[in-house]
């Protein structure tokens, strides 16, 4: 196991020790969607917890799911699209969030598969490198 608890050929460069703020962090103010409520300063906050919100067919409606963590999104997307997901893989499939009967029907499929593809080769054309730049400064992580 490595840092909090993922495991992994690559964990141990993980610090030893993680500090995690007690406190609330501000939204980027070009964040502007409904889905967050205003506070009295006109910002937005959100908490080290995060919100799961899953829609869609082969989804529990109005089940209240406790303890996912982030590691569990993909084996829940690859089961969702009826891949097997790698065994040794982060995570685990959010079975509580799914409709019984699909569960029933297919079972999740734990197989060996490797985690990791070399793609040779993959460079980025200075182009698409600041595409992505452009990109990722839009959605506020970088200036």
């Amino acid at each position: 196991m490595g840092a909090l608890g993922c495991k992994g050929r690559v964990t141990e460069n993980a610090s030893d020790i993680i500090f995690i703020p007690d406190c609330e962090y501000k939204l980027n103010g070009r964040i502007k969607d409904d889905i967050f409520k205003k506070n009295k300063e006109g910002g937005s906050f959100h908490r080290l917890d995060g919100i799961l919100i899953l829609h869609g067919p082969g989804i529990r409606k109005g089940k209240n799911i406790v303890g996912a963590h982030r590691m569990d999104l993909a084996p829940t997307i690859l089961y969702l699209l009826d891949l097997p997901v790698p065994k040794g893989f982060d995570g685990k499939v959010l079975t509580e969030a799914l409709d019984l009967d699909i569960l029933k029907t297919t079972p999740v499929r734990i197989e060996n598969i490797p985690l990791e593809v070399e793609v040779p080769g993959f460079i980025m054309t200075e182009t698409e490198e600041e595409e992505v730049r452009k990109a990722v400064r839009g959605l506020g992580y970088i200036e």
